[in-house]
């Protein structure tokens, strides 16, 4: 999960603001209750790192931040799980990241088709070989002009969740 609850005595270098936000995990004990969570510090950096989205076998975890790399807005991050341990994360390239802002990465349970929103709706790229495709813009009957955001691809193969403020949901942002 994401969140902005460092803690500012146990972090100099913290600073705190509206854009700083890093990826959190908790584990859920054998007595069906929750570790205390902790911060992803391999991952994590002094700038935005939010929507994460774990892979079904729980070996990668895709991300969105706006760290340094040369674009200024959120572009779509992903970080590998070796051995127990995170590795550096590592901007997925064009086509995927553009100029634009690219948010809320979803992958399916094959790790072959990405979800993802920008500012204009909702997208999605297949990878093929060792590419991702040049993304494609979900459908109208998907994208209705009304700020689609935050897609989910459900295990099953074949639901994708999104949020939208469609004025038919029950106000603001609802799930789709």
């Amino acid at each position: 999960f994401q969140s902005n609850r460092r803690d500012q005595e146990e972090d100099s270098d913290y600073i705190e603001s509206e854009e700083n936000w890093d990826l959190w995990i908790s584990t859920r004990k054998d007595d069906g209750s929750w570790s205390e969570p902790e911060a992803i510090d391999a991952i994590n950096s002094r700038v935005f790192d939010g929507h994460p989205a774990l892979s079904v076998d729980g070996k990668y975890l895709f991300f969105a931040s706006n760290r340094p790399h040369g674009g200024k807005n959120l572009d779509i991050w992903y970080s590998s799980r070796v051995s127990g341990n995170w590795s550096a994360p590592t901007s997925l390239p064009a086509p995927i990241n553009t100029p634009a802002k690219e948010t809320f990465p979803s992958v399916s349970r094959d790790l072959k088709v990405l979800f993802f929103a920008r500012p204009t709706g909702l997208y999605l790229s297949q990878k093929v070989g060792k590419r991702w495709t040049k993304p494609r813009k979900m459908p109208p009957t998907i994208n209705q002009g009304f700020a689609e955001t935050a897609p989910s691809y459900h295990v099953d193969s074949r639901t994708l969740y999104y949020s939208s403020r469609n004025p038919a949901g029950l106000g603001g942002y609802d799930i789709w």
